[in-house]
Order: structure tokens, then sequence, then C-alpha cells
């Protein structure tokens, strides 16, 4: 179990950093805040009580792939412990345990959306 776990907290590791990536930088006197996310966003979430370190999939579609690559279209929510990602779209490489999304990603926690 000790292997699995190890392998979603890369995960989202992977996908926090890719995010990170996203957000562009903004001098320090701007009037603009980084990654605004708009107040009538509210990010879905699958389970409010998720089971630990399960990871939770939804989307409209979704399609996989012999070589371990999950394709999710619309609606798309992917959720582990307290950390949502929303998007149009995303890709699972079940291989490079890495994420890829599209389309109005937003990744929030209880405290924070980014």
């Amino acid at each position: 179990m000790k292997k699995n776990n190890d392998k979603s907290n890369y995960f989202l590791g992977l996908i926090a950093t890719g995010l990170c990536l996203l957000v562009y930088q903004v001098e320090a006197d701007s009037q603009f805040p980084v990654c605004a996310i708009p107040q009538h966003f509210d990010a879905k979430q699958i389970s409010t009580n998720p089971a630990q370190d399960a990871i939770y999939m939804e989307a409209d579609a979704g399609l996989i792939n012999r070589t371990g690559v999950s394709s999710l279209l619309g609606n798309t929510i992917i959720q582990q412990n307290d950390l949502t990602l929303n998007a149009n779209k995303a890709s699972l490489d079940g291989r490079t345990n890495t994420v890829s999304a599209d389309g109005k990603v937003v990744l929030s926690t209880k405290n924070i959306q980014l």
C-alpha cells in the first residue's frame, strides 16, 4: 500500500507543479491579483468524505486506452483527499503518473484555488 500512496502523492505533486508553472508573474505594485478565480466559480467535488489517498475521477465522457492513458472530456473532476482539479478536459498517463488539463483549469483545496 505504501507504494500506491507514494505514486498518488507524486501524481498530485505533478498536478500542482504543472499548474504553478502556468501562473504568470505580476510585478509587486500591480493592481491585478495573480490567478484570480471569478467569484461565481464553485469548484466541484466528487466526494465530501473521500477515502484516504483514493483518486476519484468524473467527466461527461472518457476513454481509457491499453497503454494506460485515460482521457476525460467535459466537466472533468479529479479528486484526491482535499485536492480537487476541475477542467473542461484532462488526460492522465498511468505509466508516468502525469496529468494534463485544458480549459478553465482550477486546482482547489479547502483553503485555496489556483
